[in-house]
């Protein structure tokens, strides 16, 4: 029969409810920390330490990544510790989307930044 509907107030309770929640619970919250601020002069962003485990990816090196020019908030050079080449990005969100796709890292990804 249909799963039944799940009150999100069970949701990640580490009872088995639907036969993956569990799973996917783990997933969702193994996710790297989103940053809430700007970061610091010489502070490097690590996409990689998510990545290795995620999609395997084995070398890294750091990257600037300098912002497009025009009226965006934030910091105009951050460095950022990226794959070596380009990755499938569908599995990766915000930020770090956001550097790779920008970074030209990303098979078949757009940057969001970009005016066209």
């Amino acid at each position: 029969g249909a799963i039944p509907y799940i009150d999100l107030d069970f949701l990640c309770d580490w009872t088995e409810s639907c036969g993956v929640d569990n799973e996917l619970c783990q997933v969702a919250r193994d996710f790297p920390l989103i940053n809430t601020s700007v970061p610091q002069y010489g502070s490097v962003k690590d996409s990689c330490r998510y990545l290795r485990q995620v999609l395997n990816v084995k070398a890294c090196v750091i990257k600037e990544f300098t912002r497009p020019s025009g009226a965006v908030f934030g910091a105009a050079k951050i460095s950022v510790n990226v794959p070596t080449s380009q990755i499938d990005c569908s599995k990766i969100f915000g930020e770090y989307y956001v550097y790779l796709s920008c970074m030209n890292l990303c098979l078949n990804s757009n940057c969001p930044l970009d005016n066209n």
